[in-house]
């Protein structure tokens, strides 16, 4: 049963409530005694959750390389079918621009991944057990995603 100012656990008040004494970190009439140094986070589930969460931007990072290379290489391709089938295709010249953006888009994307994994890691082991996370990045990765799926649109629509 909880009472305030009373340390206990599951067991009930500990032998330091009986004595009129508390341990560290320990409330008492509501005051606070030393408290003890934050410790890392020993739940290895918290740090397997971080890399999952590291590796998932990792994924995304090369899912746009990879797309990026393919609308770079998309103006080729053209060109090629254009020089066998003795189609007039006038290749866009946004096209290679924009595929290489995507491609530095995606790198950046994983360096950002890095170093706010590393971060992340870092605060755990300092003591903070739930380190907060900025939404910036996140959007600012949703803008610029927007924004090529528009360029994209753009190009299609006038090819």
């Amino acid at each position: 049963m909880y009472r305030p100012g009373v340390p206990c656990d599951d067991k009930g008040p500990g032998p330091a409530v009986a004595n009129g004494e508390a341990g560290p970190g320990l409330a008492i009439h509501g005051t606070f005694m030393d408290a003890e140094p934050p410790r890392p986070v020993d739940d290895p589930r918290v740090y397997l959750a971080a890399e999952r969460t590291y590796l998932a931007w990792v994924r995304t990072s090369l899912g746009l390389i990879g797309f990026g290379f393919v609308v770079a290489r998309f103006g080729h391709a053209l060109q090629m079918l254009e020089s066998g089938e003795g189609m007039t295709i006038r290749p866009n010249p946004l096209v290679p621009p924009l595929g290489a953006a995507i491609v530095i888009f995606g790198v950046g994307v994983c360096v950002v991944a890095a170093m706010r994994h590393r971060a992340y890691v870092e605060d755990l082991r300092a003591g903070v057990s739930n380190p907060p996370l900025h939404l910036r990045t996140t959007l600012v990765l949703a803008a610029a995603l927007a924004t090529a799926g528009l360029a994209m649109a753009f190009l299609i629509l006038t090819i």
